[in-house]
């Protein structure tokens, strides 16, 4: 890929969603992130935007569980697909991978442990060496 990888984040809460923009580009400072706090805000932006990556909150203001993870992957269907939950299970972690998701991250988990980030940071590689 030569250019950039495009990320799209959509999570409701302000100071998560910022604080994953900031992990993400640590690795790639020229990386593309654009911002959702909704399902309505992700897929409008979509519409007017390709990107390579997603990562999605499952339960958001408008929509919650696999709703907004299939809505968004339709929107996006050439993307890499990653889940950031609040509220990991192993079921659901088997159904969301199963359907298509590429990456089930525990969102509190990402937050602080430098491991999980690595894991992301590999995802983000892969996308930028490889494409979708």
């Amino acid at each position: 890929m030569a250019d950039p990888p495009r990320v799209l984040i959509v999570e409701d809460n302000d100071d998560i969603r910022l604080l994953l923009a900031r992990l993400v580009q640590q690795d790639i400072p020229s990386i593309q992130i654009y911002l959702a706090q909704t399902l309505a805000d992700g897929q409008a932006l979509l519409r007017t935007q390709t990107v390579d990556i997603l990562l999605i909150d499952p339960r958001l203001p408008d929509s919650t569980g696999y709703h907004t993870i299939h809505a968004l992957m339709d929107a996006a269907p050439h993307a890499v697909a990653a889940i950031i939950t609040g509220y990991p299970t192993p079921e659901d972690m088997a159904r969301v991978l199963a359907s298509g998701a590429h990456a089930y991250y525990d969102k509190f988990e990402l937050l602080r442990d430098w491991h999980q980030v690595q894991l992301l940071h590999a995802l983000i590689a892969a996308v930028t060496l490889h494409g979708t």
